[in-house]
């Protein structure tokens, strides 16, 4: 594993949520977290929302990745992506170009889909959130069932599958174990209405990396 002393770079981060661990755990993987200095940003008291830090992301949101020439890159998966290039071994999103493009279209959906579901329950119940967006308890309703109807359909791909997007663990399982962080885990109970999603969380739940989601 690569030192400190070979790259200045940092990620803006805090520990809680599920955007950050994604990107640790993806690091994790990779065997280069090491490489990578991280900044802990007081999310609790608004610092994320000072002048100081929008001057690196206008959103306001984590993590954020400062590459040595003062870039910065926002987007969890867009920062893998520059990990994945930069150090291509282990391949967390693909060799190949037909492999990528699987990898990016199970990633995308688990993000659009029971991600997206959860982080929506989430953000409308969680008091932390009451001064950040209106909350909706129609919101959380429909992200329940659609988050339900989403364990329903990767149960059944996941059937004849070891992880989401083949064989092969990748970025896309990790996206789909934050998911798990945020609520999937409370939706699929015991397993028994879906063992092929339960033994695939079993499964990946020994994985080192991903003991950053806590």
């Amino acid at each position: 594993m690569a030192g400190k002393t070979e790259c200045s770079m940092k990620i803006y981060q805090f520990k809680s949520g599920a955007n950050p661990p994604r990107v640790r755990a993806f690091l994790i993987e990779k065997g280069i977290l090491e490489t990578v200095e991280f900044v802990h940003v007081d999310v609790a008291n608004g610092v994320n929302r000072q002048p100081e830090f929008k001057a690196k992301n206008t959103k306001g949101t984590l993590p954020v990745l400062e590459l040595d020439d003062g870039t910065f890159v926002a987007e969890s998966v867009a920062i893998c992506r520059y990990f994945e290039v930069t150090y291509p071994d282990p391949p967390l999103m693909g060799v190949t170009a037909k492999d990528q493009a699987v990898v990016e279209m199970w990633n995308r959906r688990i993000e659009l889909g029971l991600f997206r579901h959860c982080d929506d329950i989430v953000r409308n119940t969680l008091e932390f959130f009451q001064d950040k967006v209106i909350q909706d308890e129609a919101v959380v309703r429909v992200g329940r069932q659609s988050a339900k109807h989403e364990c329903e359909w990767l149960d059944a791909e996941l059937l004849e599958r070891r992880y989401v997007a083949g064989q092969t663990f990748t970025i896309a399982d990790i996206t789909l174990y934050a998911a798990f962080f945020l609520g999937a885990r409370s939706i699929i109970g015991s397993g028994a209405q879906y063992p092929n999603l339960a033994r695939w969380y079993s499964d990946v739940s020994q994985r080192e990396s991903l003991r950053e989601f806590a």
